[in-house]
């Protein structure tokens, strides 16, 4: 079976610069760049929740996730980033998650490491880059969060020529 695929790589970049989830990384739309952030649904709590709308996760753009955007095709500003033509979704989930347990494995690593570890990673270079304050900017439903709101929009502009990696020399 041929695991590669051109914008694999990408993605799990993308998971790495944005600290999203699985599901965040798939319905992610050009639509949800808002200045110099993303201001994405966050659909693992919306489905629990059964809300629409209602609850999101704030991203903030860093230089090297502008490199990496401008990797992807920006034709349509409704278009998913990835993949925009693959219209199951659910289905590219799923291949992403495979490849990644795929290659992983390939790596010859022993540690037990899921695409779930991308988003921990981005947490914890955040939080090292603009320290404790860097919680509010991905959980917003929190009450800390919300009450801090116009912390959060001083931390994303901080945030905007912040680089967590040397992205250039993966692309």
């Amino acid at each position: 079976m041929n695991h590669y695929r051109p914008w694999l790589k990408k993605v799990f970049v993308l998971a790495l610069l944005t600290g999203e989830r699985l599901d965040g990384i798939v319905l992610l739309k050009w639509s949800h760049i808002n200045g110099n952030f993303f201001k994405i649904p966050n659909f693992k709590v919306e489905r629990i929740q059964k809300t629409e709308g209602k609850y999101y996760s704030y991203t903030p753009i860093t230089a090297d996730l502008v490199e990496l955007l401008l990797q992807f095709d920006a034709t349509d500003q409704d278009a998913y980033i990835v993949e925009p033509g693959m219209r199951n979704r659910y289905t590219l989930k799923k291949y992403i998650t495979k490849e990644f347990t795929h290659f992983w494995r390939v790596t010859g690593n022993k540690r037990k490491v899921s695409f779930k570890n991308l988003r921990k990673t981005y947490e914890t270079l955040l939080t090292a880059a603009i320290g404790e304050k860097a919680m509010f900017v991905k959980h917003n439903s929190d009450k800390t969060a919300i009450k801090h709101y116009l912390g959060k929009q001083k931390l994303l502009e901080a945030t905007k020529d912040v680089r967590l990696y040397d992205v250039s020399s993966w692309l």
